[in-house]
């Protein structure tokens, strides 16, 4: 398939690009869509671009300093009496060397496990050998341990604090059911590190459960293996040890949004510009954006939203309301009550919200066109309030004062004006919203790539 184009032709259509061997003489705009996102690209003519136009420059916050250690002959193995045991003794079973350990599997009723000691900013890696016996991941903290750990099939996590019978769970994550390399038993194994309380594991670089341990303190990460069928002799080969000072978040990103016209795809559709920053920054791949905001509702509505869509397989919760609130003279007693309800479903859920704290707009009376507006001047205790609860809830916050700055008329009716942040009263304008999408995505970013201690 060959494809030609003269200047201001577009494609439309579904047009499988895979196929093309002659893209165009000019770049050809493309509209791509993607999960309920559009992203407008250009088919290029090839990557011939100048470097005159070099737009990407690497500065000292850029670099990347990782080291990698290859682990061999330096691990502790201990075993455990599983599910029952809280007490590690020494394990004499594991033969090791050049970084390949193996166990003699006879009998089952005991994990045996290779551990190193843990810090923030190590990740340990290693790969197991295929058969039917069970590995897993472990992580032993100040409280007891915990593990995630697989046969050929089903992930389980399993949290044993000491003197408290143990917790199990099946863990699933994207691929694990439709694709054979994201099999637990296919996968490279890592335990990752961020702090004395925050870690993960991951399969094959992508993170599939992290953890908080809140007061208590991780001492040891390592695998080991249980014997679940027949004798065998697994192995745990390749163990490495990285070092960074940030990790990138290689977590399967899914954000449902619950709000007014301010979040609704109403003018400016700010998820765009969302997706464009966070889809592909440090690893971070956003499957999907869901957005269930509705113009005209308040908080009540964004809550029975909440309840009535539920969170699915989000792992963010946008909420991104209370302007309407002010503007219809809620009390802020039901705003506030609005948004603990909905953090509570948050919580509940095992998910991470996203509290937007809306930004200010302009009434009526100032501006000569736009929506009905009213009441500007009593957002200021919403906005403190939501700040408040969200600060205490341990919820992330967007405020979007932070980058709106000042909203004022003459900017809107000046003729010369060319930073207006609100086009009729209240609205972003597309420039805004752009600003709104990349904040969202920056405070995500920062709560999926954690730095270490």
């Amino acid at each position: 398939m060959a494809i030609t184009a003269e200047t201001n032709s577009s494609l439309k259509g579904n047009i499988d690009l895979r196929s093309v061997t002659t893209v165009a003489r000019t770049p050809v705009p493309v509209t791509v869509s993607s999960a309920g996102v559009v992203y407008d690209n250009q088919l290029a003519t090839g990557f011939n671009k100048p470097f005159s136009e070099k737009a990407i420059w690497l500065n000292a916050a850029d670099l990347v300093r990782d080291t990698y250690e290859a682990v061999s002959d330096d691990l502790t193995f201990e075993q455990v009496s599983f599910p029952a045991g809280d007490s590690w003794t020494t394990d004499t079973l594991p033969e090791e060397s050049d970084g390949v350990v193996s166990w003699d599997l006879t009998v089952g009723g005991v994990w045996h496990v290779g551990f190193r000691s843990a810090a923030g900013g190590k990740e340990l890696s290693t790969v197991f050998s295929q058969g039917d016996y069970s590995r897993g991941a472990f992580v032993k903290h100040s409280g007891g341990y915990l593990a995630v750990y697989a046969g050929n099939s089903d992930a389980t996590l399993a949290i044993k604090n000491t003197g408290v019978a143990v917790s199990q769970v099946t863990v699933t994550w994207g691929g694990y059911n439709d694709h054979p390399q994201w099999l637990a038993a296919n996968s490279e194994w890592s335990v990752r590190v961020y702090d004395t309380h925050w870690g993960a594991v991951l399969m094959n670089g992508t993170e599939v459960y992290r953890f908080n341990l809140g007061s208590e303190t991780i001492s040891d990460v390592g695998f080991g293996v249980f014997a679940s069928g027949p004798a065998i002799k697994p192995t745990a080969s390749y163990w490495t040890e990285r070092t960074a000072t940030v990790f990138g978040g290689q977590q399967q990103t899914v954000v449902r949004v619950f709000g007014d016209s301010q979040s609704a795809p109403f003018y400016g559709v700010w998820t765009d510009a969302f997706r464009e920053a966070l889809d592909g920054s440090f690893g971070i791949r956003v499957l999907n954006v869901e957005n269930y905001a509705v113009p005209g509702e308040n908080s009540l509505n964004a809550l029975n939203a909440m309840q009535d869509k539920g969170l699915g397989i989000a792992n963010y919760i946008v909420i991104y309301t209370g302007t309407n609130d002010v503007q219809g003279g809620s009390p802020l007693s039901a705003s506030m009550a609005n948004l603990e309800a909905m953090l509570d479903i948050v919580d509940a859920g095992g998910r991470r919200a996203v509290v937007v704290i809306p930004s200010l707009w302009l009434n009526a009376n100032q501006t000569p066109n736009g929506f009905a507006t009213a009441n500007a001047e009593d957002a200021a205790p919403l906005r403190a309030a939501f700040r408040n609860i969200a600060a205490r809830r341990g919820a992330l916050v967007a405020d979007l004062q932070q980058i709106t700055g000042q909203i004022l008329s003459t900017f809107v009716t000046a003729p010369d004006a060319s930073d207006c942040r609100v086009r009729d009263r209240i609205h972003h304008t597309a420039f805004m919203y752009r600003a709104v999408g990349r904040l969202i995505a920056q405070v995500i970013a920062g709560d999926i790539v954690r730095p270490v201690s």
